[in-house]
C-alpha cells in the first residue's frame, strides 16, 4: 500500500505494484523467535560437546 518495491506488469495484472505494509510488531514477532531458535541451535550442541572428554573419545571411540 505504502511501499512500491515490486513492480508488476500492468498488461497482465490489475495492480501495478505489490502492496506491502511493514509493521514493527510483525517484524518483531518473526525476528525475535528466529534469533532465539538460531541461538538455541548453536548453544545446545556446543554445550553437549563441551562436556565430552576429547582424549577419551579419541582413545576409545565413544
Amino acid at each position: 500500500m505504502r511501499y512500491r518495491f515490486f513492480p508488476l506488469p500492468s498488461d497482465i495484472y490489475f495492480m501495478t505494484h505489490v502492496p506491502i505494509h511493514l509493521s514493527i510488531v510483525n517484524f518483531l514477532i518473526v525476528s525475535i523467535p528466529a534469533v532465539l531458535v538460531s541461538l538455541l541451535a548453536a548453544v545446545i550442541p556446543s554445550r553437549i560437546a563441551a562436556r565430552l572428554d576429547p582424549i577419551r573419545l579419541i582413545r576409545f571411540g565413544s
